[in-house]
């Protein structure tokens, strides 16, 4: 181009003109496209050229296409759809248990309600059969409801599991695609001097903001473009062009419960406890902080109604003139000894009781033995409480006994015990006649036929029906000395 050629710097402004026109046209056909960045042409002057008056302008010409985009503000995007999924997934859990157990009609204080009022009914009427019948049936009916709970807890456990496995499966597919993303776009940029691929950089980014969807993620940029994305406490899930699998598996204590894993190299390793954000981590803040504790409460209450109700019957007496027995068949606390790809490599079977309903907690707890030195820790606040004693003798804490059943724990076995959770479960009627209802105290006095005298005797008075020294235990009246 000669000198001051004012056709020349003409048609480079037609030609930045067009270049700018042609990216226009690219944003109006992409409106409607999901993450699509608006896109500019940025124009710098040409190369002056000198002349013996100076340096003349040649023009305009377009150095970059640029996307519209700001990297703070769609950080907090992509920090704020996950925090919003994860709320949205544990809402929608925690809505369910709700709806479940305190439902005014449907729920368990209902069920109590007309348990306790049928139990008024014969305390009124103790001799009277439809009353012993209608007491009989409202506890199998609580009995039943409890059952009818733990089974919908249950499937609510499931219902988390599906969750997790079908979110694992997406954040694979999405993994693998923004590995290959990085891919072509590493090539894309080294192949055009540099400049960057702006619409493989909003597909990139639309992956990733799925990604945050399921699980809070972090991201960091290489120089040659490629975008590492980390999960969890730094786990790797995309390191340039490769992928890490992600998978469930089974928790080591507990088959029926999922757990998520992460494959790197030959290497799996559970990143359940790490894992926030997005749909998984509402649903893992759901099972951990809702539904575990739900069915742990549900338990107690379960236990405590049974060994509540059970310590009055025995202390009565029954239409046949028999001591009460037990009224409601109560669970047992359960233990769970670690499985799974690291288990205990000792043979100790560890076994558990309540022995005090009124210091039983909610929570489940984890004994561990650490190179000779057993703890026990309550897992809802971390708590640690040192077995001094154990194992030869038993440990008591928290209401819960532990003792050690038969075999040997090695250092580094552990055992997770649930003292409630099963109680709603297994909680069941054992009377099964109206008679064998025990409301009577358990003494009867009369006066024979062949008495001469005038002399009445009360009714008496139960100190304590269980203990063995009955002269102790029962306190007669006689109104007059004959």
């Amino acid at each position: 181009m000669a000198v001051g050629d004012a056709l020349g710097v003409g048609v480079s402004g037609l030609l930045a003109a067009q270049r700018a026109l042609a990216a226009a046209s690219h944003n109006i056909a992409n409106v409607n496209t999901q993450g699509y960045s608006r896109q500019r042409v940025e124009t710098g002057t040409n190369t002056p050229q000198f002349s013996g008056n100076g340096y003349i302008g040649t023009g305009v010409q377009a150095n970059a296409v640029t996307r519209v985009y700001d990297a703070f503000l769609t950080t907090q995007v992509r920090t704020n759809t996950s925090a919003n999924s994860q709320l949205q997934s544990y809402y929608g859990m925690a809505s369910q248990v709700d709806n479940l157990l305190a439902d005014s009609q449907a729920g368990l204080a209902p069920a109590l309600q007309d348990f306790f009022n049928a139990v008024q009914g014969v305390a009124n009427s103790p001799a009277s059969i439809p009353a012993r019948q209608v007491m009989l049936g409202n506890a199998n009916a609580l009995a039943d409801r409890f059952h009818y709970f733990d089974r919908r807890l249950n499937e609510l456990q499931s219902g988390v599991n599906t969750q997790i496995t079908s979110a694992v499966t997406e954040m694979n597919s999405l993994a693998s695609s923004i590995a290959k993303l990085n891919s072509t776009i590493t090539t894309a940029q080294g192949s055009g001097s540099g400049q960057l691929p702006n619409d493989l950089l909003d597909q990139r980014d639309t992956l990733i903001a799925k990604l945050a969807t399921h699980v809070a993620v972090t991201t960091v940029t290489q120089d040659d473009g490629a975008m590492n994305v980390f999960i969890g406490n730094g786990q790797v899930l995309v390191l340039a062009a490769q992928a890490n699998t992600l998978s469930t598996t089974f928790n080591a204590f507990d088959p029926s419960r999922y757990e998520v894993s992460i494959k790197v190299g030959n290497i799996t390793s559970a990143i359940t406890d790490s894992l926030s954000g997005g749909t998984v981590g509402g649903l893992l803040d759901f099972r951990n902080n809702v539904l575990d504790s739900s069915q742990n409460v549900l338990g107690r209450i379960a236990d405590g109604l049974a060994t509540t109700f059970n310590a009055q019957h025995v202390a009565g007496q029954d239409l046949n003139g028999a001591l009460g027995t037990n009224f409601f068949t109560a669970g047992t606390a359960q233990v769970l000894a670690r499985a799974g790809s690291s288990p205990n490599t000792g043979s100790g079977v560890v076994s558990a009781s309540i022995s005090s309903i009124s210091a039983l907690t909610t929570s489940d707890y984890l004994l561990q033995n650490n190179a000779g030195t057993y703890t026990l820790t309550r897992l809802s606040d971390n708590t640690v409480t040192t077995l001094s004693s154990f194992p030869g003798t038993a440990a008591t804490v928290d209401g819960i006994t532990v003792s050690l059943s038969s075999g040997t724990i090695n250092s580094g076995d552990s055992f997770r015990i649930q003292p409630t959770r099963n109680g709603a479960a297994t909680i069941g009627v054992a009377v099964t006649d109206t008679k064998k209802i025990a409301a009577a105290a358990p003494i009867r006095t009369s006066a024979t036929l062949a008495n001469v005298g005038s002399g009445t005797v009360s009714s008496g008075t139960v100190l304590s029906a269980s203990n063995a020294n009955l002269q102790q235990a029962v306190t007669i009246t006689f109104t007059s000395a004959t």
